[in-house]
């Protein structure tokens, strides 16, 4: 089996995505926390409240199978920079 040597055009292109990926950990933390500060400004119940609680569900998801799937690929957590994060606790 041959193995092809990678040209520098394509270690560029797999260094955009790695950079990208680290980027996103830290975007995706930061709208987190702001809408668990924005979850204490309304009170249980209310359509605001609820509205919060299903987009907050929807950044657990997110994170949950980002986790995942960087485990299926033997992608460190912290190369993501979402090692920190365990959506169950902290969402």
């Amino acid at each position: 089996m041959i193995k092809e040597k990678k040209n520098n055009n394509e270690d560029l292109v797999d260094k955009k995505y790695k950079w990208y990926l680290y980027d996103l950990g830290p975007i995706i933390k930061d709208y987190l926390q702001d809408h668990i500060k924005k979850r204490k400004k309304y009170k249980k119940g209310t359509s605001e409240r609820n509205f919060i609680d299903g987009q907050l569900m929807s950044f657990a998801w997110f994170i949950d199978m980002l986790q995942q799937q960087a485990d299926s690929f033997n992608i460190g957590r912290e190369e993501l920079r979402l090692d920190d994060i365990n959506s169950e606790k902290d969402v």
